[in-house]
């Protein structure tokens, strides 16, 4: 009997059965690995415990923050890739896929102030 909610042994020592799913019998790797957490979930889950006017204020400080890819120039908001971006400064740069160009591009981060 595990004593952990995840599987702990290596891949190529796990069977697929159980797993269905559209892709058959295809490993889909360590579900629920402590440490494997969307940025989605992790927002979600912050919006969970706050009240909902401080909830509101994230998500419209966050839509004020735009990522820019450097290749392509398509800009889309720090909310609308995932992110939580509240009480911050500055003009980082980030490393991540475009929707776009469909590659990993670096993106610059800065707020529309309009």
């Amino acid at each position: 009997m595990r004593s952990h909610g995840w599987d702990a042994r290596p891949r190529s020592d796990r069977s697929t059965e159980g797993r269905g799913g559209r892709h058959g019998d295809r490993d889909q790797g360590w579900v629920g690995q402590p440490g494997i957490i969307s940025e989605v979930s992790i927002r979600n889950l912050f919006l969970t415990v706050l009240s909902a006017r401080i909830a509101a204020g994230i998500e419209a400080e966050s839509r004020s923050w735009i990522l820019r890819c450097h290749a392509c120039g398509d800009e889309r908001s720090y909310w609308d890739a995932g992110g939580i971006r509240y009480k911050a400064s500055g003009s980082p740069r980030t490393a991540m896929t475009c929707p776009r160009c469909r590659r990993r591009r670096m993106h610059d981060v800065f707020r529309r102030t309009s």
